[in-house]
């Protein structure tokens, strides 16, 4: 943080107001979107961590359609985590950790078997996002030790490898 380099307060007031958007609801101009149980979810339900998972939007746009974007949301989380690190904000730990629940139970809506998912829109991801999706995969499987992170990680650089 900038904060860490010059030790002025003007740049951890900057990262405290940012975290503030990780407070609000989307459809009230901040950027989460909180999920609870999925009906049409076929999956074993034991999986779910009632209710406590929400979605990091990347773009901000209240009424506008939320699109699920997947490599915005996981850079969300890498950055909340680092802010947490730095400040020892709590609620950063708890957003980090809602959102990672969303992330562990819906990484598989990403998953086209053979290539990722940009958005929730059905636009598959470029190659560069795909591996941005391996790489922020791997970093938050170092961060959590989550194995389903490390599980998608590889399948989607195996994709790449052989595209």
């Amino acid at each position: 943080m900038a904060h860490n380099l010059t030790g002025d307060e003007k740049y951890l007031k900057a990262a405290d107001q940012a975290f503030g958007s990780f407070l609000v609801d989307y459809d009230k101009g901040g950027v989460i979107t909180t999920e609870g149980d999925n009906e049409d979810d076929s999956r074993d339900s034991s999986s779910n961590n009632g209710g406590d998972s929400m979605f990091l939007q990347e773009i901000a746009k209240p009424k506008y359609e939320k699109t699920y974007i997947l490599n915005g949301h996981i850079f969300s989380l890498i950055d909340l985590w680092n802010y947490y690190k730095y400040t020892h904000n709590e609620n950063a730990a708890a957003v980090f950790k809602d959102g990672l629940n969303y992330l562990k139970d819906n990484l598989w809506k990403y998953d086209k078997g053979i290539w990722s998912y940009y958005d929730q829109l059905g636009n598959l991801a470029s190659k560069g996002y795909q591996k941005i999706h391996t790489e922020q995969l791997a970093k938050l499987y170092e961060i959590t030790g989550e194995p389903i992170l490390k599980s998608y990680s590889d399948k989607f650089a195996g994709q790449i490898a052989v595209s």
